[in-house]
């Protein structure tokens, strides 16, 4: 199928209504994975390439900068997809028909020391996009957690917290999730729990308070896939509950990652025989390339061509003006329009000879004058049966 006749099409297919969610959480790219379908009514938007890392800083900085795109754009990437590259850089689209890599995502936006707060979970940008943005960077302070957290109740409402801006889990399906792992654990008070293994101190105390913390979140996944809310799903599953535009900034590791194949990211040359001939480096570098062609570079294209389009437009519009009036120097300046209007469009051809982009056929003359005669002659049939 023609790439850009498809992203056309996709773009029409989106509804102003649409829901637009962030994956808030970490996400892998399995090689082993079998690509879905995307169903109707659902879009990913990609930012990373297969086997590579993401890191918070960089997710922070684009939930940012989405706040400054218009929102109609983001629920139509297709359609705008260069306000979204100027925003937050190059992305892969997967729309509707398409084949899509099955992204693994692990719902929970925690780290082995750091828990970001209201960032975990399918997030609802639509409603959230402003509170996402004013706390973007912020992390779960571990000695507030000494000070506010004296029962199991309150441990339960901070990772409840968490999910607050999401739309699965729910804010109230993981509290639930976090009471059952309690009950598991047979813990009732947090104080009672802390002076049986601790003294007064301080540092024991937010320590064992850590442990305690790290102890639930670690559970969570196995009593969130009891309480019928798994926080590992896949994406397809999250487009069969869910119809919307996912934008995935998470990470896109795969099971055989490794630190050369991550620094490998733009250049694959320079690592050596061994490396080049790896077969899971082999197999990354064809999945990005892939991606790259089908998914990422129809609309990098349509960027490029669009200022030129505009252009064109802009300057086809002054000259149907200018010719309406009758000043004499109106001529000259058609001319010299007409002069840059020959450059725009061999600018224009330039660039899609460069991309191999097929251009729209016209309908041949022939054919369009086939049509007319054998009209004309039905018509004078009709004329001499009457006389």
């Amino acid at each position: 199928m023609n790439l850009e006749r498809h992203a056309s099409s996709a773009a029409k297919k989106v509804s102003y209504t649409t829901p637009v969610y962030i994956i808030g959480g970490h996400g892998n790219d399995y090689l082993s994975s079998k690509p879905f379908k995307v169903p109707k009514g659902c879009m990913i938007v990609v930012k990373l390439e297969h086997g590579m890392l993401a890191y918070g800083d960089s997710m922070d900085a684009m939930i940012h900068n989405m706040n400054f795109i218009p929102k109609m754009y983001l629920q139509n990437p297709a359609k705008y997809a260069s306000h979204i590259i100027r925003s937050i850089g190059s992305v892969a689209i997967y729309s509707e028909g398409q084949m899509c890599p099955n992204f693994t995502y692990y719902l929970n936006g925690c780290h082995e020391d750091t828990c970001p707060e209201r960032r975990s979970g399918v997030l609802d940008f639509m409603r959230t996009g402003s509170d996402l943005k004013a706390g973007f960077g912020k992390d779960i302070d571990y000695d507030d957690l000494l000070i506010n957290v004296k029962t199991f109740k309150d441990m339960c409402d901070v990772i409840a917290n968490m999910y607050e801006h999401s739309v699965y889990p729910t804010k109230t399906d993981m509290y639930n999730v976090c009471l059952h792992i309690f009950k598991n654990m047979g813990v009732n008070d947090i104080n009672t729990e802390l002076n049986k293994n601790a003294t007064h101190d301080y540092d024991s105390s937010i320590s064992l308070l850590f442990l305690l913390f790290k102890n639930v979140l670690s559970r969570l996944e196995e009593f969130s896939d009891k309480n019928n809310t798994p926080i590992r799903i896949t994406q397809e599953e999250l487009c069969t509950k869910m119809t919307g535009v996912y934008y995935n900034f998470v990470c896109r590791a795969n099971e055989t990652h490794n630190q050369n194949v991550d620094d490998s990211n733009n250049n694959f040359q320079g690592f050596g025989k061994e490396y080049n001939t790896n077969p899971h480096v082999k197999n990354t570098r064809k999945k990005r390339i892939e991606e790259a062609i089908m998914h990422r570079r129809p609309y990098i294209r349509n960027r490029e061509l669009a200022k030129i389009d505009d252009k064109i437009k802009e300057n086809e519009d002054l000259i149907k003006f200018l010719k309406k009036g009758k000043e004499e120097h109106n001529a000259i300046e058609i001319e010299e329009i007409e002069e840059e209007l020959i450059e725009l469009k061999k600018a224009r051809n330039s660039i899609r000879n460069t991309l191999n982009i097929p251009r729209v056929k016209k309908p041949e003359g022939g054919q369009r004058s086939t049509r007319k005669t054998h009209k004309t002659k039905k018509s004078k049939a009709k004329v001499k049966a009457k006389a």
